[in-house]
């Protein structure tokens, strides 16, 4: 008999749409998980790619006619039938010449707009930046691109989807908020859906949004399945951390060349870092005004171009740097004092360097080329350089993911994932629990499971505090070793009767460990995934799977499932 034929809720990343995880079992709703976050975050995609989640930047993707959606001489009517065989389309309709509904969003760099749309009365339709004042017309008659509206933008293109519909597309630059709209040429009607807006040269797979920013982060880094990603409140300190030709990075002896290679996100905007001949360090620095005596984390993804080695540095009462062989991925030398530091592969030769440190008030943050393993200053030649692009700098013990930002620094939210009212999934005088994560080395005290009251009373936990991993039942905690680094696999069965709990628990292949503990947990009607019920201590690393029995399993099946 498989493990999930008994009654189970099982949270897993395969169970994921739009801003929901959906539980295996039940299949009715009852267990799907609330996400929270309220800020776009980023994530490493299926490709290896880093793209911001989720990444239609459009609000209310396809409901025009939400207020978000602004009209001028146009009216909308949903319901209609659309390309992919719903009825989810709706129908444009103009009084005027020109009438167009409009979403103004805000997004730096090259984007890319696209609307699936259809004729109705009216043939053509344009789609236009305000911003940076390009568009095209698009003719749904003939599926064929027209003329250039005010200016031409970087691309245009159509493709056919069948039965009459088209996805139209624009490729821009836009560098400010800008209002993205679609207009109909003539009074009349047409038809439209799936309105989407990304970053990049080209469109992607649509994603539809309603309030767009509560969505769970399913992160492939490493790996070709995916995880949920679930980290603490962080704010990259690092303004235009992909526009190191900005005045906010002063140079020296280094000048700057924007969009020279692919990024980690798959677009052209990373920049490369050339060495002058002038004899001396070479490298981007900026001065950020810090708390002193605190602990924060810099990174940055650096690419070999002509050079072979780069580095990240740091001055505070002293010179640190990290010295890395971006040929051989590894880290070749350090100086000054660091509490951590490491490089991480993210594939097509970028590596993130990233190196905590403890500042003083005024600290100075810089990136450039090396000669060697161990040389930064040295007389350069004007042709050689690194690629780089993504700087972070960040208030904590270790590099999230990353930030982007422009003019000023950004605050990317905690990811708080919860479930409550849900008494009826949970096993009240038995049960399991289950969690499959993988833990990365981090001393704070983080909550990988919940299962609760909804207070801090009544629960059944599972934790890490230091380097020790932690059940406890209440108030009462079971010292489970050392966590292990990377997979964790962590089941508990339990039985709760006259007012203690006897427990089985299993940690990876580590010997089972039982016991009774004198505490009841009742009730239990909540869950809280790599958080706690007050949204705090957050994990800071990633779930691959979490399952609630409630039923106790036997300790042979604990094993099975424990086993790496």
């Amino acid at each position: 008999m498989s493990l999930f034929d008994s009654a189970s809720l099982v949270v897993t990343p395969n169970g994921y749409k739009e801003d929901k995880l959906y539980a295996i079992k039940p299949t009715d709703g009852s267990g799907d998980l609330v996400v929270t976050r309220a800020t776009t975050a980023t994530r490493v995609n299926s490709d290896g790619l880093i793209e911001v989640t989720p990444y239609n930047f459009f609000t209310y993707s396809n409901t025009f006619s939400n207020a978000i959606w602004i009209k001028s001489n146009t009216s909308v009517t949903s319901g209609q039938s659309g390309y992919d065989g719903t009825l989810n389309a709706s129908l444009l309709t103009s009084s005027a010449n020109n009438g167009f509904i409009y979403q103004n969003s805000l997004i730096n760099e090259t984007n890319t707009f696209s609307i699936y749309a259809k004729a109705g009365t009216n043939t053509q339709i344009i789609l236009y930046s305000q911003h940076s004042a390009q568009g095209k017309y698009f003719n749904l008659s003939t599926g064929t691109i027209g003329a250039d509206f005010v200016a031409a933008p970087i691309n245009a293109t159509i493709e056919s989807v069948g039965n009459g519909w088209y996805r139209c597309t624009i490729t821009v630059s836009a560098s400010s908020n800008s209002a993205w709209r679609i207009y109909n040429v003539t009074t009349g009607t047409s038809y439209i859906q799936n309105a989407q807006l990304v970053r990049g040269t080209s469109a992607k797979e649509y994603f539809p949004t309603t309030d767009r920013l509560d969505v769970p982060r399913l992160d492939y880094t490493n790996s070709t399945c995916p995880s949920i990603l679930v980290e603490p409140q962080r704010t990259n300190l690092a303004n235009y951390s992909e526009q190191f030709d900005n005045a906010f990075w002063i140079k020296t002896n280094a000048t700057i060349i924007l969009n020279a290679t692919t990024s980690p996100s798959g677009n052209l905007t990373a920049n490369k870092i050339l060495e002058t001949t002038t004899s001396g360090y070479h490298y981007a620095e900026s001065i950020r005004s810090l708390t002193n005596g605190q602990t924060y984390t810099a990174s940055c993804f650096i690419k070999k171009a002509e050079r072979n080695f780069g580095y990240i540095g740091i001055y505070t009462n002293e010179s640190k740097q990290i010295r890395v062989d971006l040929v051989n991925g590894t880290i070749s030398s350090t100086a000054g004092t660091w509490v951590s530091y490491k490089l991480e592969d993210y594939g097509n030769d970028w590596y993130r360097v990233t190196g905590t440190f403890v500042a003083t008030t005024t600290t100075y943050f810089f990136i450039g080329p090396a000669l060697n393993s161990t040389t930064v200053i040295y007389s350069g030649n004007s042709s050689n350089g690194v690629f780089l692009w993504g700087a972070q700098l960040e208030l904590g013990s270790n590099a999230t993911s990353y930030i982007p930002t422009t003019s000023a620094s950004v605050t990317r939210n905690a990811d708080v994932i919860s479930k409550t009212g849900i008494s009826s999934l949970i096993g009240q005088t038995e049960g399991t629990i289950f969690v499959d994560a993988n833990l990365s080395v981090n001393a704070n005290e983080r909550r990988l499971i919940s299962v609760s009251n909804g207070t801090e009373t009544q629960r059944i936990i599972i934790w890490t505090l230091g380097t020790t991993l932690y059940t406890s039942f209440n108030g009462v905690s079971v010292n489970l070793g050392n966590f292990p680094i990377g997979t964790t696999k962590i089941a508990v069965g339990y039985t709760i009767s006259g007012g203690s709990t006897t427990y089985s628990i299993k940690v990876n292949n580590n010997t089972l460990i039982t016991g009774t503990a004198a505490a009841a947990p009742n009730p239990l009607s909540a869950i809280n995934l790599g958080n706690n019920t007050t949204s705090g201590l957050p994990l800071n690393d990633r779930v691959n799977l979490t399952t609630i029995w409630k039923t106790r399993l036997t300790n042979a099946e604990l094993a099975t499932l424990t086993t790496i």
